[in-house]
């Protein structure tokens, strides 16, 4: 067994409610020290984009958040559900239900794992372009999202004063993305 390797040697399930599944789990380490228990949070993969219009805006979402307590301003973006047959079928309906925009291309930019401490979950990002309106948004019951349009060089602005810093999805998806656009100046 290799040094840094780990045996998993109890699961025990905590809460399940609502989608929030807490499970405790004890291991022990490849010289037999056993860990305290750790506390893994199970949630879905999620979704995450910088979409831009057309006109290349990028199209920013305002909404309430309970673990802030605040209206933040957010990238589109959401959790995969079962009925998504994969992220890019799961980010082409966020945004449409967000946004009611679509778009003429959407490139995967990769994944990350959210928190891999204490959460199992993923991020899978990407960057959509061309995008334009097609129909009225279409909120879960209790989403209420306004639609801000930046122009790309002001989001870039915002991100570079750690105006976003409220989201950590936000500020890896537009990393990638300003990678992918070959827009990030590194001096």
């Amino acid at each position: 067994m290799h040094a840094l390797s780990y045996k998993r040697l109890n699961t025990s399930y905590l809460f399940n409610e609502k989608g929030l599944i807490v499970r405790k789990e004890i291991y022990a380490s490849a010289d037999n020290v056993i860990m305290d228990p750790v506390y893994i949070f199970e949630y879905p993969d999620i979704v995450c984009a910088v979409a831009l219009t057309e006109r290349e805006e990028v199209i920013m979402v305002e909404q309430f958040r309970p673990g802030t307590g605040k209206v933040v301003i957010e990238l589109p973006g959401g959790k995969i559900d079962i009925k998504d047959e994969s992220p890019a079928t799961a980010i082409e309906r966020e945004l449409l239900e967000e946004t009611g925009f679509v778009f003429r291309s959407i490139y995967p930019l990769g994944v990350v794992a959210v928190n891999p401490v204490t959460h199992n979950n993923r991020l899978h990002m990407f960057l959509a372009t061309g995008g334009h309106p097609e129909k009225e948004q279409q909120f879960d019951k209790d989403e209420r999202i306004e639609i801000r349009l930046l122009p790309l060089a002001k989001a870039m602005a915002l991100l570079q004063k750690s105006e976003f810093l409220n989201n950590a999805y936000l500020v890896t998806t537009f990393f990638y993305a300003l990678l992918k656009m070959k827009k990030l100046d590194f001096t």
